[in-house]
């Protein structure tokens, strides 16, 4: 199971979003649909978090490059290098160092990963 980890800060130390109201995991997922966006440590764009199954940028499209089993910018794509359990940056890769980051309102806020002791730097 991938897990959702915040992102504490940037190089300064400091995350704009996370010093705002605090918001429970719902509201997040209500206000990060369609607008949230899944980021690759090499700087690939991984696709939006939305409930569209029909965007075609939306990770919930399984037909779609960025939802799909088969799509090469999918971490749905258990061959790929971006959701196979060997993937360097995959989230599935319980060894994976620099796993995908949610960007929400410009802000790194939560990363996406099924290691349990990350560092993440």
């Amino acid at each position: 199971m991938l897990r959702l980890l915040p992102v504490l800060g940037d190089e300064a130390g400091e995350n704009k979003f996370l010093q705002s109201k605090p918001m429970s995991i719902v509201d997040f997922l209500v206000s990060a649909n369609g607008v949230a966006q899944l980021w690759a440590a090499d700087g690939q764009f991984l696709g939006i978090l939305s409930s569209n199954l029909y965007d075609p940028n939306s990770i919930s499209n399984l037909h779609g490059i960025y939802g799909g089993s088969y799509g090469t910018h999918s971490i749905r794509n258990s061959y790929g290098l971006y959701g196979s359990p060997y993937g360097v940056y995959s989230p599935y890769n319980i060894y994976c160092l620099n796993p995908p980051i949610i960007f929400y309102q410009g802000q790194p806020v939560l990363i996406v990963t099924n290691e349990k002791f990350l560092c993440y730097e």
